[in-house]
């Protein structure tokens, strides 16, 4: 399978995104009749609709906010999703969302037959059922659960998942360690945990998390819902060599091909006529030059494992 998109965004414009060059009306036909899984085409497209019509997804989704970096952003997002695709297991299987935000990634996974929870805290929680019942015109979402509850207070059974996803989670997990071993203990033996981060060798990263934030690498807020101060890891973006060297050392391994950089060509090179083509030369520089773009990228992508 390949790892970009197969072409079905047209050159012609769509009255929906006047602005943004998506499917013609026969591609838009097409994608949406077409039967079987949710892909990440059909996803896209009835997600950046949702967008257009919930402005409550704003603060988080920069994409309906302009076009001047919508197919930067659009790009990013999508390539997340391959990669989550091509490193799931075949569904059925059992899913943890940690810190699952705005749920966007769990219902991807339900919408293809997987069982998912996914806990979130803050704002986040008050689009879910407004979400949920927007998504569940498109399919069946009885597998997903979604809940308002601290990762700390799980108390979830040991070898309960068989995947643990964390997308944009982990650097807000404090204490880190012990947010670890709670992993190793809820994953099945052979079970899957995938990461899917800022890198935090980049130096891109680096820069704009001090400038953000400076020396306060931790947050303390009080929930109103679970009524107790929650703390926060504040931006704490780390290199794979560190986070390899916490997961480690809680029993997990890597294997070789798992680690995926993304995102390296800023928002001017992103264009309508060129958009599969910028992806396709972006995936390959990165892959020809794997050391130096360790420390470019914006983003990583990479999963361990838990032994049987």
């Amino acid at each position: 399978m390949k790892n970009y998109s197969t072409k079905l965004i047209c050159r012609l414009r769509n009255p929906i995104f006047p602005d943004y060059g998506l499917q013609c009306n026969n591609c838009l036909f097409l994608l949406l009749s077409n039967a079987g899984q949710m892909d990440v085409d059909k996803f896209m497209y009835l997600f950046l609709t949702e967008l257009k019509k919930n402005v409550g997804l704003h603060s988080y989704y920069k994409p309906a906010n302009g076009s001047k970096t919508f197919l930067f952003r659009k790009a990013y997002i999508e390539q997340r999703l391959w990669y989550i695709r091509d490193h799931m297991p075949g569904s059925p299987c059992k899913i943890w969302d940690v810190g699952c935000g705005f749920a966007t990634t769990g219902i991807f996974l339900a919408l293809n037959g997987y069982h998912v929870y996914g806990n979130t805290l803050e704002h986040y929680y008050d689009q879910i059922e407004k979400r949920l019942a927007y998504w569940s015109r498109f399919g069946d979402l009885s597998a997903l659960t979604i809940r308002h509850e601290d990762l700390y207070d799980s108390q979830e059974m040991p070898d309960t998942y068989d995947v643990i996803l964390l997308q944009d989670t982990l650097h807000h997990l404090e204490p880190v360690e012990e947010a670890v071993r709670i992993f190793h203990r809820v994953l099945k033996p052979g079970g899957k945990l995938m990461v899917i981060e800022e890198n935090g060798s980049s130096i891109f990263i680096i820069m704009k998390n001090y400038l953000k934030r400076g020396c306060r690498t931790t947050l303390r807020y009080y929930d109103e819902r679970l009524g107790k101060t929650v703390n926060m890891g504040n931006e704490n973006a780390k290199g794979i060599p560190v986070w390899l060297d916490i997961f480690q050392k809680a029993g997990f391994t890597i294997s070789d091909g798992e680690v995926e950089y993304i995102r390296l060509f800023p928002p001017f090179m992103f264009s309508t006529n060129h958009y599969e083509e910028r992806i396709h030369q972006e995936r390959e520089l990165i892959r020809k030059n794997r050391r130096i773009m360790s420390h470019l990228c914006f983003g990583v992508n990479f999963s361990l494992n838990k032994p049987h």
